[in-house]
């Protein structure tokens, strides 16, 4: 393929694919990617090339995936855009958060951000933002991490997916929509309805919804959650035009 673009945006869920795709004017999915591949421009002159990549559910899928992407085209800069779960008490629920730093639960050296984005007009830039490889779902575990790391959100792929950028001497970006506060109990069981590419498993929900009718209410719940989170981040992203970043 080899095709140059100015910017890809990457987010790991069908959902947020869905909402980012706005972004671009004339998208274009592309079939010979394992992987949702999606051109397209934006700006007010359409001037900016920017293609979308949906790399998947955790660390390990999200990096190969956008490794396979990153071996086919040439990227100048890579906004890892999507959803996280707070571990502050400052974020509720639809807060945008720029980090300045990524750790990993893993111990891992922590990785500076670039940064699109002025960040003295974002009051909740600079900082931290962790990634773990497995789901943090209770307040317990979000408040120990809190305290462990001073982090104010968590996610799964941010970290796999700027170490890869980083890897290749490629400039990253990072916007997190809070789609979950402190106080949310989230049930183990959700990840488990996903697919690696970031889908819902119907066969999967609808088996669980089955055998645990509660879990219904609650699956609508955080879909709900989810998307207040992305409206405010596409309201923001619209709101600053990127092709006057890059």
């Amino acid at each position: 393929m080899n095709q140059e673009y100015d910017l890809a945006i990457v987010c790991a869920l069908g959902l947020e694919r869905k909402f980012l795709k706005k972004l671009l004017f004339s998208p274009k999915r592309h079939s010979d990617f394992s992987f949702p591949f999606i051109s397209g421009s934006c700006g007010t002159s359409r001037e900016l090339q920017i293609c979308l990549i949906q790399c998947g559910v955790g660390p390990a899928n999200a990096a190969k995936n956008l490794t396979d992407a990153l071996e086919q085209v040439q990227v100048k800069h890579i906004l890892i855009a999507g959803l996280c779960g707070s571990l502050s008490t400052r974020f509720r629920i639809g807060d945008l958060l720029i980090p300045q730093t990524i750790l990993s639960t893993d111990n891992a050296p922590e990785i500076s951000c670039d940064s699109l984005f002025n960040t003295e007009q974002n009051n909740h830039s600079g900082e931290i933002l962790l990634s773990s490889n497995q789901p943090v779902t209770t307040s317990a575990s979000r408040e120990k991490w809190h305290a462990q790391t001073a982090a104010v959100g968590v996610d799964m792929e941010t970290y796999s997916l700027a170490e890869t950028a980083r890897q290749r001497d490629i400039k990253f970006s990072v916007i997190r929509a809070v789609s979950d506060d402190v106080q949310t109990e989230l049930d183990s069981r959700f990840i488990h309805l996903l697919k690696d590419s970031g889908e819902p498993n119907i066969r999967k929900v609808l088996v669980s919804i089955v055998s645990s009718p509660v879990l219904l209410l609650a699956l609508y719940a955080m879909s709900f959650r989810a998307n207040i989170a992305m409206d405010f981040m596409m309201k923001y992203l619209e709101q600053n035009d990127l092709a006057s970043m890059v």
